[in-house]
């Protein structure tokens, strides 16, 4: 373990830091081999227009692990329907039984959404489910949405209308058919071929191996909704409905033995899932199947068109691609000063991580409302929900480092964990990670919780956030106690 010198005294550099509303997480997993040759499979079901070659990708792309679920759909509306202009909210999704019971509640202006309206169970039964009753038009908003950051507010150019789309209020079939990915996206709809990589591909280099169906199986899939998943399973109709009313969609990962090769669930079953790609002149095109079709349909030679970029259906959904972005490996230190970190799951309290910086790597470019370790963000502090957090010299090099304080609350481990993960992004979108040893001591009993008894001083709560390169530094006096760490 690293050697660590105490100070009685010493001046604290802190940093007047934000905290804003915690953004969505959307989970996506990587795809690569890159240049991998296309399938030689003949589209023969559908639309049997005897396409062949799909799944060629040239570069690494990120896509959703999921489909977007109707939780963070409401999220979507939310920040950006109080007034919704172009209807991305659809009445039916509440109305029908099929829907998947996302409530617009007030009057436009002052729209809110959520799930009072389910016919049964708790709200928590409904959000992880995958919206439905969207049109591939709803679906780019909420990509550009992603684009741009997540934002709250009007649906205009810096939230809905512009981003990997530029729609600027496209509402007719003709004008939504226009629209193409820009070249500079962020997050959108899949491409065909993006979307049946993601599902059939075998991961297995730039090769032209694909699986029959996108549970990483060349068997037809059965529909048991079992525990634990045997494997080669989905939500679709056979000799019965795997689930039906109220709910229909299984929750999202529901059959967690059954991913695609790059660690995909449910392109198989559940909700047709719209993509980018035009598959005539009027329509872009749909694959996957849904809880209602037979299992030939989720078959990689099998695909439809949508019929209209305005249509919507209880049996249509989506999920999303992002642009693949290098990662950075951090140096952390869990809770600096301690060795063995020990993490006791049966107190109450807070755990100091340290994140070090670099010549390469500023510790001020990491955006905190993204931080996670072992599943728990950053702890806030006080009515104003300040994020615990400062910037100081940790290992005397001369360079900022950044100390956290984590939620252990949140913080979930299992018995047998000896190291725990760190991730983030910085504001620029890159992804951090970093691991430390732990120790865990106390309660035991499979995976739960984890909370700590935290010795040292309170953490400090900082408020106001900098622009990178315009941060104002504070300095605090007689700080006492405070543990600075130097590198071996």
């Amino acid at each position: 373990m690293k050697s660590f010198v105490t100070s009685l005294t010493c001046l604290v550099l802190l940093v007047v830091l934000a905290t804003s509303a915690q953004a969505m997480t959307l989970e996506t997993v990587p795809v690569g081999n890159e240049g991998n040759i296309g399938d030689t499979e003949v589209m023969t079901g559908g639309l049997a227009d005897g396409t062949t070659g799909h799944g060629a990708v040239d570069y690494a792309y990120n896509i959703g692990k999921y489909e977007v679920t109707a939780g963070q759909y409401s999220e979507f509306l939310n920040a950006v329907a109080a007034t919704d202009t172009y209807g991305l909210y659809n009445p039916d999704m509440s109305s029908s039984p099929y829907g998947c019971q996302i409530t617009q509640n007030g009057i436009s202006g002052n729209y809110t959404y959520d799930f009072s309206g389910r016919p049964s169970g708790d709200e928590s039964d409904w959000t992880n489910r995958p919206v439905n009753e969207v049109s591939w038009g709803d679906a780019a908003r909420f990509a550009n949405w992603l684009h741009n950051g997540q934002p709250t507010g009007v649906q205009d150019l810096t939230t809905t209308e512009d981003g990997a789309y530029y729609l600027n209020g496209a509402t007719s079939n003709v004008a939504l058919m226009a629209v193409s990915r820009d070249g500079d996206w962020k997050w959108a709809i899949p491409t065909e071929d993006e979307w049946y990589k993601a599902a059939y591909h075998k991961n297995d280099g730039a090769t032209g191996n694909y699986f029959d169906y996108p549970t990483s199986s060349d068997s037809v899939p059965s529909n048991d909704l079992i525990d634990p998943d045997p494997g080669n399973n989905a939500n679709f109709y056979q000799s019965g409905y795997t689930i039906g009313l109220p709910y229909m969609r299984t929750e999202v990962g529901e059959f967690e033995n059954s991913e695609s090769p790059y660690g995909t669930f449910d392109q198989g079953g559940n909700l047709w899932e719209m993509h980018e790609t035009a598959v005539s002149s009027t329509s872009r095109g749909s694959r996957g199947s849904n809880n209602v079709v037979g299992s030939f349909a989720m078959a990689s030679s099998f695909h439809i068109y949508i019929g209209n970029q305005l249509y919507a259906s209880n049996g249509i959904g989506f999920r999303v691609v992002s642009v693949h972005e290098p990662s950075i490996d951090v140096s952390i230190d869990i809770k600096p000063g301690s060795d063995p970190n020990s993490i006791n799951l049966g107190s109450n309290g807070n755990i100091p991580v340290a994140i070090f910086g670099t010549d390469a790597f500023d510790v001020r470019d990491v955006d905190l409302t993204t931080i996670m370790l072992a599943d728990a963000g950053v702890m806030e502090r006080g009515k104003k929900g300040d994020l615990m957090a400062s910037f100081e010299d940790i290992d005397l090099d001369g360079l900022l480092d950044l100390l956290i304080h984590i939620d252990t609350q949140g913080l979930v481990l299992s018995d047998g964990d000896v190291e725990a993960l760190l991730t983030g992004e910085t504001f620029d979108g890159v992804s951090i990670s970093g691991t430390d040893a732990i120790n865990l001591v106390g309660s035991s009993g499979g995976q739960h919780p984890a909370t700590f008894t935290n010795d040292d001083a309170p953490p400090l709560a900082l408020s106001g956030v900098p622009e990178p390169g315009c941060i104002t530094l504070l300095l605090s006096g007689l700080a006492s106690l405070i543990c600075l760490r130097r590198r071996k």
